[in-house]
């Protein structure tokens, strides 16, 4: 069983054998297997019983111990019970709640005060629209604008008001997506919502 949620590259496997491996290592290697970046998996142990959350890259700034310790307490009893999909839906939600909407910083490199604030902002302008600032350092062998593309189309409807600035901090390079009534949304509209001393 894999669910997976596109923007925060949130994933939940269920698995009958880890082999050898701690839970823990399983799920770590597991992840980095499938991806290089920000995200979290979360493991259903049938194999020993002993599940796991783990989180990458900036997801460790919003989603603390003491949270995942909370989520445990409140999907055991669903777990135990084999209701798997309520416990991994309740997982994927807690998280996607827990992480900011309008902001993705891959790069690793904003503090979470940083992030909450430029968040909020994004926030402010969007009203009922989708918007979402995407901090980068790496698009690998594309431009800023295939890779702009590329994530626009994964995270968002082509006829949803949405719009997502892209940002490669690495060389200075942005490219805006849009889409539904923002299509004409203008670069200077975005700027002007950006907090200069993070961009």
């Amino acid at each position: 069983l894999h669910l997976c949620d596109r923007r925060q590259r949130q994933m939940c496997i269920r698995d009958s054998d880890i082999g050898d491996s701690k839970p823990s290592e399983y799920t770590e290697e597991y992840y980095n297997d499938l991806y290089s970046g920000n995200g979290i998996l979360f493991l259903v142990n049938n194999d020993t019983g002993n599940d796991c959350f783990y989180r990458k890259g900036f997801p460790s700034k919003f989603i603390t111990d003491s949270d995942i310790e909370m989520l445990f307490a409140e999907i055991s009893p669903m777990i135990v019970t084999g209701d798997y999909y309520s416990a991994i839906e309740n997982v994927l939600e807690t998280a996607e709640l827990k992480l900011p909407e309008y902001l993705t910083d891959s790069t690793n490199t904003l503090e979470k005060k940083d992030i909450s604030d430029i968040n909020e902002k994004i926030k402010d302008a969007a009203g009922d629209n989708s918007m979402n600032l995407f901090l980068t350092g790496n698009t690998g062998d594309s431009t800023t604008e295939d890779y702009a593309r590329e994530l626009f189309s994964k995270y968002y409807d082509k006829d949803s008001n949405s719009a997502m600035l892209v940002v490669n901090i690495n060389d200075g390079s942005s490219y805006i997506c849009a889409s539904g009534n923002l299509k004409s949304v203008s670069y200077t509209h975005l700027r002007a919502h950006e907090t200069p001393e993070h961009l």
